[in-house]
């Protein structure tokens, strides 16, 4: 005996919202461990410029102020990235990049105090003003996991449901009864 076709679009529904919360819930999975991963290598990476950097008395060759839309309020953040000239090259660099996390207003010539990152000469930044925090990453890794449990519950009662249903469809052979 054929399924009827009603039947069949009902799991074949089923099925199709099982796909879409298991990709949703691998979605997010990469979405941490992408977040961990480069974001806690960031911060380090500025926790360590911030403690052990440089400082330097520079002047300003170029500043880049960039912005972009978060959220769905619509609010501009901004970042900067300085290119400046060192007055004693650090690590055989006589010029580094500084990251700020804001808005500057520096202009070419102007003279800026800049903490340059031994290991690394090409990167600096500003004293006190970390490019990333270790916070930020936190806050970020703390909303990822949520949505992670959030689709993963979702996956597992849709694939419950789906089970159940499979299970009350069959016919058992013994009885003839479903």
């Amino acid at each position: 005996m054929r399924p009827r076709a009603g039947t069949r679009r009902r799991v074949v529904r089923r099925t199709g919202a099982i796909w879409f919360s298991g990709l949703f819930l691998l979605g997010f999975v990469v979405a941490l461990v992408l977040i961990l991963t480069g974001g806690s290598a960031a911060a380090a990476r500025s926790a360590y410029t911030q403690a052990h950097g440089v400082p330097e008395v520079a002047t300003v060759i170029w500043a880049r102020n960039m912005s972009f839309r978060s959220g769905s309020s619509g609010s501009i953040s901004w970042y900067a990235d300085m290119l400046v000239r060192l007055p004693h090259p650090v690590g055989g660099q006589a010029q580094t990049t500084v990251h700020v996390p804001d808005k500057v207003s520096y202009r070419p010539g102007d003279t800026v105090t800049v903490l340059v990152d031994t290991q690394g000469p090409g990167y600096a930044e500003l004293p006190g003003r970390p490019y990333v925090a270790r916070p930020v990453v936190l806050v970020f890794s703390i909303i990822v996991s949520l949505l992670i449990i959030v689709s993963a519950a979702g996956f597992f009662f849709s694939d419950r449901s789906w089970l159940r249903s499979r299970r009350a469809g069959r016919v058992n052979p013994a009885s003839g009864r479903a």
